[in-house]
């Protein structure tokens, strides 16, 4: 596999912006050109780009002769906010979150801030606790969208986050224009995250007043069915991590199975219309849903209920046919 390399306009802009670091006097333009450049690059290359500037001012450095100097005078230097956020110095990344008070002028910048919460040195990851909750407030909608959609989906690869970082990188969410840009993005995406998204965003709740549109409108049978699920059981379920299950104590066998988080969802739509709609989906996938619900009712249902169960009964997709001959089975023996 090939190197990943940056626009020949990125990495001149990031040598210059380094080399001007060290001698002391910042060349704006150089700065004015990064900024820019980072706005053409495609969120998917994060991690590979962040490694890529690195590399480029360790580049700068070295190859001005200055490595000594850039150690002995790194706290007489300058800290260009965004841009030392690159930096391999702990201290200097540390100095540019505190210095951050505005929106991200980029959504990849806006993504490299958040990856501070996942830094390796923990005064970083402090400063960037408090910079994100002012970031997030004051940046574009737009930006803090794309930048959610790329990085809810891989945050549980984040190895370094504690829960107090985790709760800072959920309120990206938060805000009324970004909670209803996502749930419109998530609606009419026909393909890549939408369901893992929404799950994700769900473990707050900004978005459960779009889960009836999503239940509805959503383009993705994954998202529908997810939306429904969650109207249905009222409540949210995310995976938190691991844990281990005994299947036989006295053999000492036991199982790993996922450690679930719930959050309870209120709404005032009913039950019974919530079925018959998952039931009358074109997917089976959104059907089974349906069927689900239904058997959480352990026989108690109605004859509405009953007739929706005799629906799926019939349903050509075997999966949930025997959903609703279950249902059917337990209410007959109830």
């Amino acid at each position: 596999m090939s190197k990943f390399k940056l626009s020949p306009p990125l990495h001149d802009a990031v040598f210059n912006v380094a080399a001007s670091i060290l001698k002391g006097k910042l060349d704006d333009d150089a700065l004015a050109s990064f900024v820019e450049q980072t706005n053409s690059i495609n969120l998917k290359h994060i991690a590979q780009c962040e490694s890529e500037i690195r590399s480029i001012i360790y580049k700068a450095q070295y190859e001005l002769g200055r490595r000594q100097l850039w150690k002995q005078r790194k706290d007489h230097r300058f800290v260009l906010p965004w841009f030392d956020l690159f930096s391999g110095d702990g201290f200097r990344r540390e100095r540019s979150l505190r210095t951050i008070k505005s929106g991200a002028p980029t959504a990849f910048l806006l993504a490299i801030l958040l990856r501070r919460l996942n830094d390796w040195v923990p005064q970083v990851r402090e400063a960037a606790r408090i910079a994100v909750k002012d970031v997030l407030a004051e940046s574009d909608t737009e930006i803090v969208v794309s930048v959610a959609w790329v990085l809810l989906p891989v945050r549980s690869t984040w190895g370094r986050l504690e829960d107090r970082d985790l709760q800072v990188l959920d309120t990206i969410t938060d805000r009324e224009s970004v909670a209803s840009r996502l749930a419109d993005t998530i609606e009419r995406a026909d393909s890549g995250p939408a369901a893992t998204i929404l799950r994700q965003a769900s473990r707050r709740p900004a978005l459960d007043k779009f889960l009836p549109r999503l239940a509805k409108q959503a383009v993705q049978p994954a998202v529908r069915a997810l939306a429904h699920r969650m109207l249905i059981q009222r409540q949210a379920v995310w995976q938190v991590g691991w844990q281990w299950r005994w299947t036989d104590k006295s053999l000492g066998e036991r199982e790993k199975e996922p450690k679930l988080s719930i959050r309870s969802i209120d709404h005032a739509l009913s039950e019974a219309q919530l079925i018959e709609a998952a039931a009358n989906d074109p997917a089976a996938s959104v059907r089974r849903v349906a069927g689900d619900g239904l058997i959480t009712k352990k026989g108690n249902l109605t004859e509405f209920e009953l007739e929706i169960a005799r629906q799926l009964e019939t349903d050509p997709y075997p999966s949930v046919a025997e959903r609703g001959r279950f249902v059917l089975q337990d209410d007959a023996s109830s």
